[in-house]
């Protein structure tokens, strides 16, 4: 079963705020504007945006909304700091599972994400030397499919988000991510031009490139996903969506 939902983030409410003496809009009207536009989902946002309990059940069933899952980002790469955040994870995994029963079919999917560092964030697209070392990345995956583990006790399952400025950007970071734990890719998907027919591509590691804050499709159709062939990999899609 496929489901489309949207996120706070698509109307500027996002975990690092607004920008001083901006006006945006609140969860009801999010979730009004979510439903309005034929959505069946919305993502959670800042953790507790949308209420919590009762409150977020709710304010998801006067919408006709699920709550599709939300990001946590964590410092994978460093363990005494992953060990520290574990308790405020944990937090947000019951703020996902309390939605859970709203849709039991599709419950949401926490999004992890790597914290990053300085240097990452300093050095987009990443380049030698500021990659994980093999004995790094046994530390960064351990704690990753940790991560999974916990989520599982909550009857939840997340997924994985590459992003610009962290330890997983790059197409060789992915692939490396995905080979030592089992949690599942998040991809993109986004309209490409086929012979001069527009037709949607499924992608992931191989034929991302870096670029600004996320990836875009390299030059050639090499590494592109059938979409059927990745069904049992692939469970958390991003749409782009191109401005023509």
């Amino acid at each position: 079963m496929i489901a489309l939902a949207n996120a706070p983030v698509s109307y500027g409410v996002f975990e690092l705020g607004a920008h001083e003496g901006a006006r945006l809009p609140g969860p009801e009207d999010i979730a009004e504007m979510v439903a309005a536009a034929g959505y069946a989902g919305v993502d959670s946002g800042p953790v507790g945006m949308f209420g919590r309990g009762e409150e977020l059940r709710s304010r998801l069933r006067r919408h006709g909304l699920s709550l599709a899952g939300g990001w946590v980002d964590l410092p994978f790469a460093d363990d005494a700091a992953f060990g520290d955040a574990v308790a405020s994870y944990k937090q947000a995994l019951e703020f996902f599972a309390e939605a859970a029963a709203i849709n039991a079919d599709m419950p949401p999917k926490p999004t992890l994400a790597c914290s990053g560092s300085a240097e990452r964030k300093a050095n987009p697209g990443g380049g030698p030397g500021l990659g994980l070392t093999s004995a790094q990345w046994d530390h960064y995956a351990a704690n990753v499919q940790r991560a999974a583990e916990i989520a599982s006790a909550y009857g939840l399952e997340p997924t994985f988000h590459h992003h610009a400025c962290t330890y997983v950007e790059t197409p060789a970071e992915i692939d490396e991510l995905l080979a030592r734990t089992s949690v599942d890719a998040w991809c993109l998907m986004s309209m490409c031009s086929r012979n001069g027919v527009r037709v949607p591509q499924l992608f992931c590691s191989r034929n991302l490139v870096p670029q600004g804050e996320g990836f875009v499709l390299g030059g050639d159709d090499e590494g592109l996903l059938d979409p059927v062939d990745v069904a049992g990999q692939v469970r958390w899609v991003g749409l782009g969506v191109e401005h023509l």
